[in-house]
């Protein structure tokens, strides 16, 4: 392995980081010297000064590379997981709005050093075709989008059998239906994941999306109806304005302690119809495509909360700034990058020490991350 000094590492921790990290890294490398790599040798043999993660990087790196200053793009919003405890992990976190940072503050949540409201990168290329002029309709039949999460007491998908499909096209012929698994699906699902082949086999109106590692958010313009459980996709997908149906499974409240009941996948599930049987299933989805605008004055709320005023497809060119900003700062940028430097390492009150998190690491994140 040839080693190549850098300033900036993004760590590729799971392959559905890449399209999040790599729009910055492609804005950042010809600015200051940057890496993606999901290589761990490779990234602490580069010896950067910054990483650039989505999930938690595993303390391995902390422990060879201790002076670092950790930034997270995020892979998600919401509370479903240990995203907010883990806030502390990191010395800057983008946010999807201002008005998401504020709440996180008004929580005493918050990461060591500060947030970053800078957009959700992989929503750039939907927020620039939503405000260019529209291309003319495509002759197309409604298409429905299932994509559920992948932990077993919050998934959609042991609610929502193939069985269900089959009798949701017989009674809408029009429809057609795309499943876009959960990348983690490989490792908790098979089973389903086999069940939806064979659907796919056997019905020409269901496209299973085989590659689980594919971006999701390139299907979403395509979507018609969005049928997901508590997923961070349903927030991305308001950008559109176009419905929901979101699939209760039964199991969601049995384990509190991974993610917060008053957090927003539970407390704005107005911006779209709550199911749990089958007839409810098919009558969401049938009024969804009737009457798409029926839930429009939710999801502007939502919208607004979410997203705020960047929704100019920048998000990527903001959190470059703020890496350039790190490693080159111009003279309004040199305050905070100062300070930021001299607690770098964890050694300042803001934050417990790089020490003190890696017992914190959970062990599912250690197997989802690449092996040294």
């Amino acid at each position: 392995m040839t080693t190549r000094q850098a300033e900036v590492a993004f760590v590729v921790l799971s392959a559905f980081h890449r399209p999040i990290l790599a729009p910055v890294y492609e804005l950042l490398r010809n600015r200051v010297p940057s890496l993606l790599s999901g290589d761990l040798r490779e990234i602490m043999a580069a010896k950067p000064k910054v990483l650039v993660v989505c999930d938690h990087p595993g303390g391995v790196l902390w422990d060879h590379l201790p002076d670092v200053l950790v930034v997270s793009l995020r892979h998600g919003f919401g509370s479903k997981n240990y995203f907010r405890a883990s806030m502390r992990w990191y010395d800057f976190v983008c946010v999807n709005s201002a008005w998401e940072r504020d709440m996180y503050l008004r929580e005493g949540i918050s990461p060591r050093l500060g947030f970053w409201p800078t957009g959700f990168v992989p929503m750039d290329p939907i927020f620039r075709t939503l405000s260019a002029p529209a291309p003319p309709a495509a002759s197309r039949l409604p298409t429905i989008l299932f994509a559920p999460t992948w932990n077993q007491e919050l998934t959609a998908a042991v609610v929502v059998r193939p069985e269900w499909f089959e009798a949701l096209l017989a009674a809408l012929p029009e429809i057609t239906i795309r499943i876009k698994p959960h990348p983690y699906t490989r490792h908790v699902g098979k089973e389903m994941l086999a069940a939806w082949k064979n659907l796919a086999q056997r019905e020409p109106r269901v496209e299973l999306i085989e590659d689980l590692d594919a971006d999701i958010y390139p299907l979403l313009p395509a979507t018609d109806v969005l049928v997901t459980d508590c997923s961070s996709i349903m927030f991305f997908f308001l950008a559109l304005d176009r419905p929901l149906v979101l699939v209760n499974n039964p199991l969601r409240f049995v384990r509190p302690n991974h993610f917060d009941q008053s957090g927003p996948e539970w407390t704005w599930r107005d911006m779209g119809d709550e199911v749990e049987t089958f007839e409810q299933f098919r009558d969401a989805v049938a009024r969804a495509l009737a009457q798409p605008q029926a839930r429009a004055a939710a999801r502007a709320v939502y919208r607004e909360r979410l997203f705020g005023d960047l929704t100019d497809g920048c998000a990527a060119d903001r959190a470059a700034g703020k890496l350039a900003a790190l490693i080159a700062p111009a003279e309004a940028d040199r305050d905070w990058v100062d300070a930021a430097w001299r607690t770098a390492g964890g050694s300042s009150s803001a934050g417990p020490t790089r020490k003190a998190w890696r017992p914190a690491i959970s062990s599912y994140r250690r197997t989802c991350a690449p092996s040294l």
